[in-house]
């Protein structure tokens, strides 16, 4: 089906004849093509004037992303989410997406511990540490409809991994509270790549290539990891919004002390009716092994998401091993050393004292 649909795309090239293509995707192509035939003629002129480096980096992203069967949003690629809309009109209606004052927001680049914390200040709230039916992806931005996410009620434990520019207007507006989690990026960048290898459409060329593309921000191979300007974007984002409380939640700490962080969740969030016993309950059922069969085992939690279909056998498992300093079983020396190196290039403005051992 695929090679029909390829060849139909070859055919429309030649003739004008859009056959069997989504007008949506065809215009997005379309205005990117020409980005790239500008590229070629400064490419054959040596005059780079007309190149500006960040549509060059858009154009190769989309590039690789068409092909991964993404979709390019305003240079960004994403995933086709399985709504009823078109993922280019959804992540564009979130900006404007209505807030509320008592919303909790989980921010995150994907696989530094959202879906734990999550599950922390969902049962904080709700006063019970018992595991809910529905799992994270029921209240991520981005894989729901704005009217699924509006029919959630108050108070909402909301997730995303979209950049702080991609996020609605009104958490600012509504100072809702945002939980930003923060995890060793070397760790972070395995754990990505082992997740990113059961998605349908990923084309695995090994750790190594995974990792120069996460910290160039290449994004391809049916995923996107710009780690390093999303870092950079939140970062900033949190600075020129002083207003808004904001947690951040590294990790680490939750793994060496999860009673302590569930008990400073507790407090971020102004929970009155919080026992040290419920702290202490919450932490042990949100343990990794705990979260491990109550998610994976046998999966029935996240089945009836429609955002399986990204995943092969639409049954992924979503922990692995949770623990800190695993990256020191995949990375070479020179491979190190060439990610802090990166690292210290491109983040060594920002206050951020990265955990790279549970010691």
């Amino acid at each position: 089906m695929n090679e029909v649909k390829a060849k139909r795309r070859q055919l429309s090239d030649h003739t004008g004849v859009e056959t069997d293509c989504d007008p949506m995707e065809t215009r997005t192509r379309d205005n990117f093509t020409m980005a790239a035939k500008r590229r070629r003629l400064d490419d054959d002129t040596g005059d780079e004037s007309g190149c500006d480096p960040v549509e060059m980096r858009q154009q190769d992203n989309f590039d690789r992303g068409f092909l991964a069967g993404m979709v390019c949003v305003d240079g960004d690629v994403f995933p086709r989410f399985p709504l009823q809309i078109s993922p280019e009109e959804h992540v564009r209606s979130i900006r404007t997406m209505p807030m509320r004052e008592d919303d909790v927001i989980i921010l995150s680049f994907p696989n530094s511990g959202a879906r734990w914390i999550w599950e922390m200040a969902r049962m904080l709230i709700t006063g019970s540490a018992e595991h809910d039916f529905r799992t994270k992806e029921h209240v991520t931005l981005e894989l729901n409809s704005a009217t699924d996410i509006d029919s959630l009620p108050s108070p909402r434990v909301l997730c995303s991994h979209l950049f702080p520019r991609q996020l609605s207007n009104d958490i600012v507006a509504q100072r809702s509270r945002v939980v930003h989690v923060m995890r060793n990026p070397k760790d972070l960048a395995v754990s990505y790549y082992f997740r990113c290898k059961q998605l349908s459409r990923f084309q695995d060329e090994g750790l190594n290539v995974f990792v120069e593309d996460f910290l160039n921000g290449t994004q391809r191979q049916g995923t996107c990891a710009d780690y390093m300007t999303y870092m950079q974007e939140m970062m900033t984002w949190k600075r020129e919004n002083p207003e808004v409380p904001i947690l951040n939640v590294f990790y680490e700490d939750v793994y060496k002390n999860p009673v302590r962080s569930v008990q400073e969740l507790s407090h971020f969030l102004q929970l009155g009716h919080v026992t040290d016993a419920l702290c202490a309950d919450i932490a042990d059922q949100c343990a990794f092994r705990q979260l491990k069969v109550a998610h994976d085992d046998p999966g029935v939690k996240f089945r009836d998401h429609p955002s399986r279909i990204l995943f092969r056998d639409y049954r992924p498992s979503l922990f692995r091993k949770g623990i800190v300093g695993d990256w020191k079983n995949h990375f070479t020396m020179a491979l190190s050393e060439h990610f802090d190196a990166v690292l210290a290039d491109k983040l060594h403005q920002y206050d951020v004292n990265f955990q790279f051992t549970a010691d």
